[in-house]
């Protein structure tokens, strides 16, 4: 499962007999769907999770590496990155929200992304290097620097590091699934709203 659907074939049924103009109304709203579920998906990102995923390390929340160097971060987002990958689709009975650096998520999340979206939605280990180890002690400047504050040494038997899962997709399927009907009824009567007097 690596994207989030909504099954529209009832609404390809009721507007199979409509007149062009209206059915392109109908198409409006499974549009204006898809965009629902890929906010939905962004919000959460930007959330952290509603609130619920596991707080970064103290490294990764203050600090980014830029010229070879720790910067101080003005702002961090565990997926942030990862929000400006979004993307909707609509085909034929569904529309579907994924990752994707393609322009729409027409076939959910492509195969580029997959494994980073497995290790977001399931957590991951990743084995420590020697450069990981340099890299995370770098911060050391003097007798006066702080472990855990300056600077963050890892244990020599520590082996690897637990990247804790933050999810995305299920979340979001299992909260606003119940609710697609009636938004796409509520998307489809905005668009005939929208475009009663041009098409009537």
């Amino acid at each position: 499962m690596f994207s989030v659907s909504a099954d529209t074939t009832d609404l390809e049924k009721s507007i199979s007999g409509l007149p062009a103009l209206l059915a392109r109304v109908a198409s409006s709203g499974r549009g204006s769907l898809g965009f629902y579920v890929a906010d939905r998906m962004k919000k959460h990102i930007e959330t952290d999770g509603a609130g619920v995923w596991p707080m970064a390390h103290p490294l990764t929340r203050t600090r980014k590496r830029k010229g070879g160097k720790w910067v101080q971060r003005r702002k961090y987002s565990p997926l942030g990155v990862f929000r400006g990958f979004i993307r909707y689709g609509v085909r034929k009975g569904e529309v579907t929200a994924g990752f994707t650096k393609k322009k729409t998520a027409e076939l959910g999340t492509d195969n580029a992304m997959i494994p980073a979206v497995l290790r977001f939605e399931r957590g991951a280990e990743r084995p420590v290097t020697p450069k990981m180890r340099r890299l995370l002690g770098a911060g050391r400047k003097n007798a006066k620097s702080k472990p855990g504050v300056d600077f963050f040494p890892l244990r020599k038997e520590t082996v690897s590091l637990s990247v804790p899962a933050r999810p995305v997709l299920m979340p979001v399927l299992r909260k606003e699934n119940p609710k697609l009907p009636e938004v796409l009824d509520r998307k489809i009567q905005e668009s005939i709203d929208r475009n009663e007097e041009k098409y009537l």
